[in-house]
């Protein structure tokens, strides 16, 4: 088969492009595949960051005649559509085409042979006016208009098939777009075999580094260092600290890095960004506890885009025998047993708490650090592969 995979962010380090691309990998043995994003992804990300062989993929760039900047200011999201309706026109050369954004750019009505959405998140389509008071009647007209949810215009008609990465996230379909069948695949970990890495006092977490929304830092790290100082402060303990992850470049980004630096100024506080697998996998092996923090405090109902859908970070932390600390929200909660495999805090005390109980605790980290290996073997390729495949076969019938 000829296989189309559309992901508006290839270009930039993130679950999502590596969860399908650990797909691409698969059918790329027997298929032509080729990946489509939305700006220049080079190998190095491709290869280094995610450990896959360029050479297995063709590739492809999106690119189409932007609108007018007064275009875009009246409504907001203007280029948004025209980048669906391009990539839908695109499609219809291919037997097979997956929309790896599909939380994002629903509106692509692809014309494949046989579509497949995937939805990590469903991100309000019209997030450019959420802040904005003066601009709700515009807002309601470009709803109307431009950006009709997906029920109104039928969108979920043209996919043959719609798979969503947790329950989480499949409760969410169902409740925003009405949509009962959907196959749930977990993101899939390359299980380690570093048992016998030796492990350093080091908390680590992983997520991207971007400027943060009217709501803050949606990945938690200002919470962090300020647990971290915390924890410090009080016992005086010989901790690491290390905050790992890839940079989003936009406006802000370095001028909020350089916040978070300030504020971990004489601390054992360490960044790393755009890690190699290589090197990302070394910190795994040494870490001992992974915080997680996505969403604490976040109103489920009210926000639930700001939710963690799965965490697949957090499970390969646990592959290593990092015990996690998590938000207890969205899928964090399908792959953390609290109190067996690691920790689901709701507040910052009790992530201070818990983290302080297994760095006092040396025999009760050690068990903890057990059952976390052994529970992320239940995310493994193997099963990963086998879902993917009844997925596929599916398709060629």
């Amino acid at each position: 088969m000829n296989i189309l995979i559309y992901d508006a962010f290839f270009h930039v380090v993130n679950g999502a492009s590596k969860y399908i691309l650990f797909v691409a990998d698969k059918l790329a043995e027997d298929n032509d595949v080729v990946l489509l994003g939305d700006k220049d992804f080079s190998c190095g990300i491709i290869e280094k960051i995610y450990g896959f062989k360029m050479g297995k993929f063709k590739t492809k760039i999106l690119s189409f005649k932007s609108h007018s900047a007064i275009g875009k200011r009246i409504i907001g999201n203007w280029e948004h559509i025209r980048r669906c309706e391009k990539v839908s026109e695109i499609s219809k050369s291919y037997d097979l085409f997956i929309n790896n954004v599909g939380g994002f750019c629903f509106q692509i009505k692809p014309q494949a042979g046989k579509n497949l959405m995937i939805v990590y998140f469903l991100m309000d389509p019209y997030h450019s006016f959420r802040y904005h008071e003066r601009f709700k009647k515009i807002k309601n007209l470009a709803r109307k208009v431009f950006l009709p949810p997906p029920g109104k215009h039928n969108f979920i008609s043209h996919y043959d098939k719609i798979a969503c990465v947790s329950e989480f996230t499949k409760k969410w379909i169902l409740k925003l777009w009405g949509k009962e069948d959907v196959d749930i695949i977990n993101p899939p970990v390359r299980w380690s075999e570093d048992c016998n890495a030796q492990k350093e006092d080091i908390i680590l977490s992983v997520a991207r580094f971007n400027a943060p929304g009217p709501d803050g830092d949606g990945k938690g790290r200002d919470k962090m260092i300020r647990a971290f100082k915390i924890i410090c402060d009080e016992d005086k303990r010989d901790l690491r600290l290390i905050l790992a992850g890839g940079v989003v470049e936009g406006k802000g980004t370095d001028e909020y890095i350089c916040r978070l630096k300030e504020m971990s100024r004489g601390y054992n506080v360490k960044f790393y960004f755009d890690l190699e697998e290589a090197e990302l996998n070394r910190i795994y092996s040494k870490a001992k506890i992974f915080w997680h923090l996505a969403g604490l405090g976040v109103d489920e109902e009210k926000r639930p885009e700001r939710l963690e859908p799965f965490g697949m970070v957090t499970a390969e932390a646990m592959s290593h025998g990092v015990v996690p600390i998590a938000a207890n929200t969205g899928g964090q909660k399908e792959i953390i047993n609290d109190g067996g495999s690691g920790f689901l805090v709701d507040t910052i005390d009790e992530l201070i708490e818990k983290t302080k109980f297994l760095t006092d605790n040396e025999d009760e980290w050690k068990n903890f650090s057990k059952r976390a290996k052994e529970r992320s073997k239940v995310f493994g390729l193997d099963r990963f592969y086998r879902q993917w495949q009844e997925v596929c076969l599916k398709f060629r019938s």
